[in-house]
C-alpha cells in the first residue's frame, strides 16, 4: 500500500528522532551535519527577542555559561554581550560550530565566546558555571538518560548557580521532563510563553538549581558530591 506524503513524512521524522536520541555518536554528527549543511534548521538562525533570552540576563549574573546543544550561536550572539563574562557553547554538529565561531568573529565576540565539538550526552566540563542552559535540546537524550544528565551536569553549577531549560510541546511530549523536573529539582523561576512554536506547541521555561543540602536526604544522588568524570574532553575553538 502506497503512503501519503504525510505519512511518509511522519515516518521520516520518526525514524530521525530515533537516529538523534540512540544512534552512535558517529552517525548522529553526520545527521546533524547534513540538517546544518542542507538548510534544514536556516528558518532560526536568528532568533532576536526569543523568550528566553530575559531569563539568561537576569540569572547569568555577569558570570559563565555552559550551552549545551548550542546550535550555530544564537545566544552566545544574541544575548548582551555585557551579561557574562564568559560563554562556552557544546555541539555535536562541526557545521554548528563552524558557523556559531564565525557569527563571534563577526560579532567582536571572540574573547569571550568558546564553542566545543562534542556530544553533550557525554560530555564532560573542566569548569564550573553561574548558568548551564539547555535550548531545545533536552529531549534529544532518550527519556531515560534526562534524569542522569541532568543530575551529572547539575554538579557543574557554581554555589547558586541555576539550570534553565527551554522546550517546545511543553503540556505535550516534554511534559514527562517539566515533571522531572519539578519533582527533584528546586523550581526558581517558571514561564510559558505568550508565542508558540513552528508547529503551534506551547513553548516554555524553567529554571531551578539543587535543592539544598538540609532538604535531601543522606545517601541521595543530590547529597553526593561529584566523584569525577569518565568522559572525554573533545578540543576547544576559540571564536
Amino acid at each position: 500500500m502506497k503512503l501519503s506524503l504525510k505519512s511518509r513524512n511522519k515516518l521520516r521524522n520518526k525514524l530521525r528522532g530515533l537516529i538523534q536520541r540512540c544512534a552512535s555518536e558517529r552517525l548522529k554528527r553526520y545527521l546533524w551535519n547534513a540538517e546544518f549543511s542542507g538548510g534544514r534548521w536556516d528558518f532560526i538562525y536568528k532568533t532576536p527577542n526569543d523568550c528566553i533570552y530575559p531569563y539568561i540576563e537576569k540569572y547569568a549574573n555577569g558570570g559563565s555559561i555552559l550551552d549545551l546543544g548550542c546550535g550555530t550561536g544564537n545566544t552566545s550572539n544574541e544575548i548582551p554581550v555585557t551579561v557574562y563574562a564568559d560563554y562556552t557553547g557544546v555541539d555535536i554538529s562541526d557545521v554548528a560550530v563552524a558557523k556559531a565561531i564565525k557569527r563571534s568573529l563577526d560579532n567582536g565576540r571572540s574573547a569571550k565566546n568558546r564553542y566545543l565539538r562534542s556530544d553533550f550526552a557525554t560530555y564532560a566540563p573542566n569548569g564550573q558555571f553561574d548558568l548551564i542552559l539547555f535550548r531545545e535540546s533536552l529531549y534529544y537524550l532518550p527519556p531515560a538518560n534526562v534524569e542522569p544528565t541532568l543530575e551529572r551536569y547539575s554538579k557543574y553549577l557554581k554555589p547558586g548557580g541555576v539550570i534553565i531549560v527551554r522546550l517546545c510541546d511543553w503540556s505535550g511530549k516534554c511534559r514527562p521532563i517539566v515533571e522531572l523536573i519539578e519533582r527533584e529539582y528546586e523550581v526558581v523561576d517558571q514561564h510559558l510563553a505568550d508565542t508558540r512554536a513552528a508547529d503551534s506547541t506551547m513553548v516554555g521555561i524553567i529554571v531551578f538549581q539543587r535543592r539544598s543540602r538540609s532538604r535531601c536526604l543522606p545517601g541521595s544522588a543530590s547529597a553526593e558530591q561529584d566523584g569525577g568524570q569518565s568522559s572525554q574532553h573533545e578540543p576547544s575553538f576559540n571564536a
